[in-house]
């Protein structure tokens, strides 16, 4: 069993972060940041995530977001391939 991993913080533009806005002509998202459309936290319980985004040579996905005193933070998770995880499936 691996030691638990503490969280980082990582400084991102903020349009990374945009939740965008819904245009009824075009049926679809506007302006949303990549991250905010990874967003997956209400796919995986079915083994699925949405497109994920690039940060640092990896592909991570969002699994949840919320406002501060100094903005808009998200949380996210690196995306590996199942035989380089050595943790605990959750």
């Amino acid at each position: 069993m691996s030691a638990p991993i503490e969280p980082q913080e990582h400084h991102v533009d903020p349009s990374r972060l945009a939740s965008g806005t819904w245009c009824h002509t075009r049926n679809r998202q506007i302006g949303e940041g990549d991250i905010a459309a990874s967003y997956s936290a209400d796919k995986i319980a079915q083994g699925k995530i949405r497109k994920p985004f690039s940060w640092e040579n990896g592909l991570w996905v969002c699994t949840g977001t919320h406002y501060q005193s100094n903005g808009k933070s998200a949380e996210a998770y690196r995306l590996v391939p199942e035989r380089f995880f050595n943790g605990e499936l959750t």
